[in-house]
């Protein structure tokens, strides 16, 4: 399970901008999570409640935001969005190429106190 990585990553980054910043605690978490990142928000959502028992962001609500896979598809050049990697174009049956977003998890936001 991934999820679990994934999430002690996003508990250092929550740590390090409190640092930085010097807020008391985190209230909520937005997470941007791409349709082809292979996470899957079920595991992401207990995966962080289980990471955040005992820090500074313990009681933070996680907040995802899916964000869809895009790409131009080779055939006829429009922008297609993907649900998986082996999609074809739903306009001309042509292969996209690679995917430009969806790909990736980050913190989009915090909601912090103190």
């Amino acid at each position: 399970m991934h999820e679990l990585s994934l999430m002690e990553g996003v508990l250092a980054i929550i740590e390090a901008e409190q640092r930085r910043s010097g807020f008391a605690r985190v209230t909520r978490v937005v997470l941007e999570v791409g349709e082809l990142s292979g996470a899957l928000p079920e595991a992401l959502e207990f995966c962080f409640s289980a990471v955040v028992q005992g820090s500074v962001a313990e009681a933070a609500t996680l907040d995802l935001q899916m964000e869809p896979a895009r790409a131009e598809c080779c055939g006829c050049g429009r922008e297609v969005t993907l649900r998986s990697r082996v999609d074809l174009c739903p306009d001309c049956g042509g292969f996209p190429g690679p995917p430009r977003s969806g790909l990736d998890l980050r913190v989009k936001s915090l909601e912090v106190e103190g």
